[in-house]
Order: structure tokens, then sequence, then C-alpha cells
């Protein structure tokens, strides 16, 4: 499996993509999703994976993502939904 890192302060908050497959206990980085928009719209806050589609809260920006992820070291950008008040918090 792969593990999926949201919030940190790493790489500008950015999601960060782990491979559990080989040993889990010692994860590969596998890749990071580059929104491409401002230092804040990098920030993701919250998101979740499903079938290689990923669901990301950039929670101060007032958008949330859906990426395709099935790329682990390319991520590509789907589609972008604003949201009310610009605030994102989860997307779960």
């Amino acid at each position: 499996g792969y593990l999926y890192v949201y919030g940190s302060n790493i790489n500008g908050g950015r999601a960060l993509i782990f491979n559990l497959n080989n040993d889990p206990y010692n994860p590969q980085y596998a890749g990071t999703f580059n929104s491409g928009f401002s230092a804040l719209g990098n920030y993701i806050h919250d998101g979740y994976v499903d079938n290689d589609i990923m669901y990301s809260a950039h929670i101060y920006s007032g958008f949330f993502s859906i990426v395709n992820v099935a790329n682990k070291s390319n991520p590509s950008l789907l589609a972008v939904q604003n949201t009310p008040g610009s605030f994102t918090h989860n997307t779960w």
C-alpha cells in the first residue's frame, strides 16, 4: 500500500506519498503532489485517496482538488472546486 501525508511542514505542506509495499517500517518516498498554485494553495490540510484518486483540502485557499495519483511520482490535477467562505478543512 501507500501512505499519504497531509498537513506537514515538509515541502511547503504538499501531499507526500510513500511506498509501504517493500517494508512498512521503512517507507520509501514515492512522490509529491505540487498543485502549481501559490504557496498557500500548495498546503494540503487533509485528504483521502480512493482508487488512485486523491481528494485534497487546501484549507487556507478555499478550494479542494481532485488528483490522479496512479503515477505516484507524477500526480496530475484533474479538477479544482472553490468552496464557500474561503476555507476548506477536509474532503471526507
